[in-house]
This record gives structure tokens, sequence and C-alpha cells, in this order.
């Protein structure tokens, strides 16, 4: 151990010495924090950790993949973190991924450890600040955003090589500064890259203009600095511009720019970080629903600590250098204020600001908090080792800390009845708000008397190492109160990796067929794992996908969500799967539980009506509140029902954004039919039949009145409150006892949508029901397997193959074409059918030839990531489809020789065939990329003669 210790004292003067120093003990911190985890066979990627990042850190380091989306740009998605050295480095190591996770707490505590060093010259201070800020709720809160922790652990890092840069211009410092630059700019998250690269400039503007080295010189280097990074992550910032562009991130609406931002009511959590509940058991879990507060701890963390904040404002209040106080001061203070988003005006401002405002989740900010905090408190306690505070100082600054937590406390009682109509709204009827039957309040009360009495006894004793060591106890404890509860929430287990064998059989299945299957359930599909970006790495291609940067028209097409949901289960009319080569769908199995019953108060002769366990999933509606996906109307198979026959019709619906519907308006009207074609209709009223989703969250005032409710459905955010959200019970007599051939719905032409959820046809006079299932209205869906889960896997009978030949092309506007896709009719009333028609908006794509031949045909004969290679036979000119993604970059020869691509069927690519053999090619070579990584490289280049033309200057 003497080694140790020489090392450890002349750590100072040897600068690579005391960083290895520095990295060793936070990784050794970090490993003993991780330790349940890390020993274990248990992975750290909870939530999107194992459907997200996961994929992307062991996935394919390619520009293009066919295995999500039915093709996607995966290099120019920034999450998924394709040019982050750290990735290319740790993604060949087996069993690397907890690793990769565990650097980016120690490099996060590492470096904000260096700047704090570097302006106070105190290795205590120093290590209180990268331990604020590596444990702090931010970084805790996000362990499964792995994009984001990696990201925000450079950003100390940069405002380190900015300080020295401030002093001396030196290569070291240069080459320093653009890695932090590089590694913030590609970790993973464009967000938090923003985040960190503002923090970086505002800190250099700020702090510049008293440069010890001349602000003129220092200016100049920083913005070389700056455009030097910029540069360096060209390769990575030039297609995300040109995906961003083109995804359902384009628009950014005033409501989800603002989603996952703190509430004003919920500021107490900044001191009690689980008073609005917990997902972990014990000890701060009290009620069945696990989160009252709406969006969930991860997003909205701010916590950190209770004696950072004392120590905080002693450095704010006495540590010497002024300019760097005020700055983290008022860089903090403002970062917090946009951390409530609407509910402040400062961001309501900021939705205002162009690129800005394509970010959502304002609670982010936090991490700007946490670096500003972290700086205050490590400045508050070299103040107090510089004998800077006084007795005085810093006995006011306790008491401070004591009134504010009694104050908060009294707050908690004032404003109990309103926290518990908020508790209520999720089903929980008795709310505990003392701190002896409330651990998420006695613990940080216990908390902060004992950081406190650690800060006192440390101050008054601080020349003695054992003080020092109690200091840092409590500010890990103090931290570790939330932070170790919230990462031991959700480990997935390492076995997830590992293909079961129903993936392995489908992967066989769908490489001999070049087809596609699609999990209806998105990233929050567990059925045998078969989350779509992680089947990336059993090469099981998936035509849906997890992304913020879903593509636009993708999501149209599919009707799905950016995390890979269906809006609906479809429906007989839609195409979009089809066209997709969607051959597999897995879905939760429509099994009928005849336990799941209406009130028989609402059906008196029929006790117990059966209802699908799954949702309808049928959206309809007009108005700003509709998605593009949904129609005005629809046709509903019903199932065959020999010698039965129906007397009623009972229905689970529900309304959203339905606030100006006035009471008892015609919101859906339902023609039925019977075997004799003879047609009834029956309206579907507002306060009668259905309601209002919301109604009774606070924002929502109806103007109809609330239906019979069939079922609650707490934890729903509606407008950043935390609602229960309701589903109606209705029943539609009908006009006599019939067979039912068909029924139509038709929506009722009013802003606002109808969710349908469930319908069942009943006999009342038999007392019998049937309901109508989601997945099986007719021969299209063929189930052929039940999973152990629930889940059921059904065969797609109108699939189309991966590539094919039509005869023809019909110009037409692009969105006369998705309305042909989602409802099988064309413009003027024909069936749409892409077996023998394609779809095209570029006039040079107009085509008609012969009908085809039996003996045509188009034939996959290589296909890589980024090339695929069609062998075509045809007896006359064809037009070829593709069932990939179309996207700027693709380009296409047919026997060597170029030809243009033209975007078909709205998402996909076609080409013109002549007739005869030949061999097709696409190849994806996107300018994007082209130039991005040849200004990377002319940057690395310049960054490189720069350094070998820097003298290095030190201020006078």
């Amino acid at each position: 151990m003497n080694w140790l210790k020489s090392a450890a004292k002349f750590a100072p003067q040897r600068p690579w010495v005391h960083a290895a120093l520095v990295f060793l003990g936070f990784l050794g911190f970090y490993t003993l924090f991780f330790a349940p985890i890390l020993f274990s066979d248990r992975l750290l990627a909870p939530g999107d950790g194992i459907s997200y990042f996961l994929p992307a850190f062991y996935g394919a380091k390619t520009l293009w993949t066919n295995l999500v989306f039915g093709g996607y740009p995966i290099a120019a998605d920034p999450q998924n973190m394709t040019w982050y050295p750290l990735v290319l480095l740790l993604s060949w190591i087996p069993h690397s991924w907890n690793a990769f996770i565990v650097l980016a707490y120690v490099l996060a505590g590492s470096f904000a450890y260096c700047y704090l060093y570097t302006i106070t010259r105190s290795r205590l201070a120093a290590t209180v600040a990268g331990l604020v800020y590596s444990l702090s709720g931010f970084m805790m809160g996000h362990l499964g955003h792995a994009g984001m922790i990696h990201a925000a652990a450079w950003i100390p890092l940069l405002v380190c090589a900015f300080e020295n840069l401030r002093h001396r211009i030196t290569r070291t410092w240069i080459a320093i500064g653009a890695l932090a630059f590089v590694g913030c700019g590609l970790g993973g998250h464009p967000q938090i890259s923003v985040y960190g690269l503002g923090i970086g400039v505002f800190y250099a503007l700020f702090l510049g203009w008293t440069a010890p080295i001349g602000r003129a010189k220092f200016y100049r280097n920083a913005l070389l600095l700056l455009l030097l990074g910029v540069g360096l992550c060209a390769i990575q910032l030039l297609p995300t511009v040109e995906l961003s562009q083109l995804s359902l991130r384009s628009v950014m609406t005033w409501s989800a720019f603002f989603h996952y931002s703190l509430p004003r009511w919920q500021t107490v959590q900044l001191l009690f970080p689980y008073f609005f509940g917990s997902a972990f058991d014990q000890p701060y879990r009290l009620y069945e629903v696990a989160l009252w507060g709406p969006w969930g701890l991860g997003e909205i963390s701010g916590y950190v600590g209770l004696m950072p904040v004392m120590l905080g404002a002693i450095g704010a209040i006495a540590y010497p250098q002024r300019p760097i106080t005020r700055f983290w001061f008022w860089f903090g203070l403002i970062t917090l204020a946009c951390a409530f988003g609407g509910d402040l005006l400062v961001g309501q401002l900021l939705y205002h600001m162009p690129v800005y405002n394509k970010f959502r989740a304002q609670g982010r900010h936090f991490i700007e908090v946490a670096m500003a905090m972290s700086v205050l408190s490590g400045l508050g306690v070299a103040a107090i080792q510089q004998r800077l505070v006084s007795n005085r100082l810093l006995r006011r600054t306790i008491g401070a800390g004591m009134l504010v937590m009694i104050v908060s406390l009294i707050g908690i009682q004032i404003l109990g009845p309103y926290f518990q109509l908020q508790a209520s709204k999720v089903g929980i009827i008795s709310l505990h708000l003392s701190p002896w039957n409330n651990p998420a309040i006695g613990i940080p009360v216990l908390i902060f008397c004992a950081s406190s009495l650690s800060l006192a006894i440390w101050s008054r004793w601080r020349r003695f190492r054992w003080s020092a060591l109690l200091l840092v106890t409590m500010l890990t404890i103090d931290l570790s109160s939330f932070g170790w509860f919230i990462q031991q929430i959700g480990p997935p287990a390492a076995s997830q990796l590992q293909p079961s064998e129903l993936i392995q059989r489908y992967q066989t299945i769908l490489r001999q067929q070049h087809q596609r299957l699609f999990t209806a359930g998105g990233a929050a599909e567990d059925a045998n794992r078969m989350y779509p970006n992680l089947n990336r790495l059993w090469n099981l291609p998936n035509a849906g996908g997890y992304s913020p940067l879903t593509l636009t028209r993708v999501s149209e097409v599919m009707q799905m969500a950016p995390n890979g949901v269906l809006y609906h289960l479809p429906q007989p009319s839609e195409r979009g799967l089809d066209l997709m080569a969607v051959r597999y769908l897995v879905t939760p199995d429509p099994i009928v539980n005849p336990a799941l019953t209406i009130d028989p108060q609402v059906l008196p002769a029929t006790p117990g009506v059966p209802w699908a366990t799954s949702d309808l999933g049928m959206r309809l509606g007009t108005g700003a509140c509709a998605l593009p996906s949904y129609q005005s109307a629809l046709n509903l198979a019903v199932p065959a029902l020999p010698q039965q026959t129906i007397s009623e019709i009972g229905l689970i619906t529900s309304l959203g954004c339905s606030v100006g519907i006035p009471d008892r308006a015609t919101v859906l009207e339902i023609q039925v039919t019977d075997a004799q074609g003879q047609v009834e209709t029956h309206p579907l009223l507002a306060g009668r039949d259905t309601a209002e989703q919301a109604y009774n969250c606070p924002k929502i005032h109806p103007l109809h009145q609330r239906a019979k409710i069939f079922q609650r459905n707490p934890g729903a955010s509606i407008e950043a409150d935390t609602c229960i959200t309701h589903q109606y019970v209705s029943t539609i007599k009908l006009d006599h006892p019939q067979s039912i051939k068909q029924l139509h719905l038709k929506w009722g032409n009013l802003p606002g949508v109808i969710l349908i959820h469930k319908m069942s046809l009943i006999n009342g006079d038999a007392g019998q029901a049937t309901p109508i299932l989601p997945t099986e209205p007719s021969s299209r869906w063929r189930r052929i397997e039940r999973l152990p889960n629930g889940a059921a896997i059904y065969e797609n009978q109108q699939a189309m193959p991966r590539t094919w030949l039509v005869p023809a092309t019909r110009l037409l506007p692009s969105a006369p074409i998705l309305t042909a896709i989602t409802t099988t009719v064309l413009p003027g009333g024909q069936v749409y059918q892409p077996g023998t028609l394609a779809l095209v908006e570029d006039p040079a794509a107009q085509f008609q030839s012969a009908p085809l031949q039996p003996s045509d045909t188009a034939q996959i004969v290589n296909e890589q990531e980024t090339t695929i290679v069609i062998q075509t036979h045809t007896a006359a000119p064809a037009f070829l489809v593709l069932s990939d993604v179309h996207y700027p970059g693709w380009q296409a020869t047919i026997d060597g020789q170029p030809t243009p691509i033209f975007q078909t069927n709205y998402i996909q690519r076609g080409v013109k065939i002549p007739a005869g053999d030949h061999r097709v090619q696409f190849s994806f070579r996107p300018v994007s990329f082209r130039l991005g990584a040849g200004v990377t490289i002319a940057s690395a280049i310049a960054g490189l003669y720069w350094l070998t033309r820097i003298k290095p200057r030190k201020s006078t």
C-alpha cells in the first residue's frame, strides 16, 4: 500500500497519476454501488434499456437495417450510438453492457471531479462534486437511457476544458475539449448533447470576459474549438438532420413539448423524491398504486440531495471567485425553472425557439440543475476548507435548511386535501402525510438531520480525515436514498439476450420467405421477448420498431406509434401491413373472458355478458385530435352465428377531445344489416351511451353528462394531470331479434374521436352473448399458435411478397394514396389491389404495359444491410415494387446501369423494368453520410494541424 499512498501524495504534481486514481476510485465506488446487479445474471437495462439502447449497443454497425420498420437509416438515428467511440470499443466485447453503463457514471463523477479540482485545488470539494453529479436524480432516474447518461457524462469535461483554456492555451486541453465535444455529441441523445453544448457555450461567453489569458484570445480559441467539435460530430449530425425532417419529430405540438415536465404541484418532490409513490417494494412503497403523480420518477427526477443544497448555498455566498459562483447560481436557477415546462413563463418561451422546440420532456433540464448544484456544493466545501465560512454563516445555513423543511412539512399538511384529490384519481383512498407513517417523508427528514449534524461536525473538525470521511459517507447515503432504490427497479435478466426456440423458428421461416413479422405491442411487447429492436440481435425482420425518429410516412401507413405500438389492430380494409410483407402478427390473444361482465342493472335480461379480453382498438373521428389514420366510418365483420338471433348490441366506448360535444348529441350511427338486407340505424348519444374518457380531470369540463361507467383506468396523463380515465357501457336495442349480416359504424361528424373498446352481440331471450374479436374478423388473419404468456401469432393470408411485379402504375397525390392503403378504396370508388397496381407520386413514374404472364418473376438473390439484388424475368416491360422503405440515398441499377427509384405506395421503392432477364441492385449511398464523413475527416485533419501550430501561452 506504500506505493498507493505515495501516488496519492504526489498526484497533484502528476496530473495523469491523479486522474488515474480518481478514475479508479469512482470505478470502485460504482462497482460496489451496482454490485447486486453486476454480480448477478441481470442487466442494467430497465425500460428503454432492454427495448432500445441495448439492441443499439450490440446491433450491427451499419448505415441501414432491414430488420426494423421495413427498412430504417439506423446510423442516422443518434440514439443508436453508431459512432460513439465507447460503443465502437466495447460492443465487440461479450457481456460488456453492464460495464458500458457503469462507465457512464464513472466518467461523470471523474469529469465533475476534474472541473472542481481545477477551480478549487481541493480533492474533497472535487469528490463531493463528482458524487453529487453522478448520483443525481437525473443520472439515476435515467439508468435505462444509456444515450442520455453517456452524453451527460462528458459535460463536466467540456466545461473543465474551457476553464483551463481561460488560463492557458495548450495542446492538451484543446485535445481534451475536442474529445469532450465528441463524447457529448455522439453519446447517444441529441437533447442532452444540445444541453451540454449550451452549458459549454454559455460558460465560455460568461467567463471568457474575465479570462486571465485575455478575452480576445480566449474567445477566438473557444470559437475554433466549438467549430472543431461540431465538425467532428458531422458524421452523425448531418444524417440526423435529414432523418428528423422526415420523422414524426419534424413537428412538435404544444402539449407534446411539455410532456414529462415537473408540475408545479409536485415541487415538493425536489426534497421528498418518493412522496408521489415508488415502484420499488421497500421502503417507500405504501400504496397498491405505484405512482400517483404524472410521468413517473425517471423523467422528472430532480433530486440532488439535501446536504448539497446546504453546501451549495454556502458556496454561492462565501466562495471568493464571484464570476464562477454567479454563473452557476443563475444558470442552475434558470434551468430549474425550465424543468417546470409550461407551468412557468420561461418554459413557454422556449417552445418558440427554433430547433430547441423539437425536444420534449423539459424535466430533462435537471441534468443542468445537477451540474450547477454539484459545482456549488463543491465550492461550499472549498469555502469551508479555506476558512471563508464563519460559524454564524454555517449555523444560519443549517437553520435556513431546517426552516425550509419545516415549511415543506407544513405545506404538505395544508395541501393535504389537494394531494388527496390527486391521489384519489388513481385509486388511493387514504394518503399518508405525516413523517411517522410515511417513509417518503420521514426518511428525508432523518437524512436532513443527519446531514446537518455531519456538516457541523466536519466544519468543526475539518483537519481530521475521519470527519471528511463522515461527510462523504453521509453525502453518499443522502443521494443513495433516491438512487439506490430507483436503480433496483426492473433490471431484466441476461438470458433475454439469448433467442428463444420461438424466435429461432420464425427466424428460419422468415429468412426462407423473405417476409416480416410485426409485434403489435411494440416496445411494450413481452411475448417471448419479441421487442422489435431487440430482434436485430437475431436477424429477425420486423416491420415495426421503436424510435422517436420514426418516419412519418411509415407511422401513417402502418398506423403505428413511435414506440412501435399499433394504434389499433388491423381491419379488413387496411393494406398497410400487407404492403410491408408482414406475414405474422404477434398480439394478445383475444380469447373470451366470461368473468369480465357489465353491470346487470344495465342488461337485466343478460346476467354476465362475456367480452373479449383485448380491445377492438377501433377509433373514429374528425378534427384536430384525429390522427391521419382515423376513419370517419368503417364496416365491421360479424362472426357467424348459426341459428342465433340478436336482440341487442353491447358496446364499451369512450370519447376523446369531446368537451365541446353537447349532451345527447349523436356521436356514432350504427347501421345494422340483417340476413335479408334490411337496414336499421341506431344512434349512440353523448351523455347517455358514452362520454369523454377524461371526464373527471380538473381541466376537463364536458358539455355532456357522464354515461354509465364500465371500467376505470387509473394513472392516465391528460394535460399533465394524472386522472382516472373511464370506459362506458351501453346497449343498443334492435327493433326486433334478427340475424345480423353486417355492422356499419359512422362517426357523427363532430370534432372529436370515439374509441370503441369492445362489442358483444346479445340474445336477450336466450341469455347468450358473443363478443366480436379484434383479430379474427375474416379469413385474412389465421391464428396459428398461442404463446404461454397469453399472446398469439396470426398469419396474414394477404401478405405481399418482399418484392413483386405490376403491369401499371397510377399517379396520385400523397393523401389519396394513403387513403387507398388504409381503406382499399381508390379515388373514383375502385378497389385498390396492390398486386396489380402501384401508386406513385412522380409523373415520371407513370407506367402502363401488357398484363403479367405466369412466367414473369422477381426473386431476391442477395440481401445485405445496404444492398439488395433482385433477379427479374418478364415477357414485357413491368414495374418492380420492393417492399422496403423509400429513403434518400438509395440508388438502383439494372444490369449495372443507373435507373431512377420512384416513391411507390407512399413508402416503398419502385423501378421500371425492361422485358427480359435483368439483375436489379439497390444500394444505400446517402449523400448526408458521405458529406458528414467528409466534414468529420476534414475537421480531424484541421484539428491536428491546429494542435501543431499551438504555442503554449500562460496567463500573466
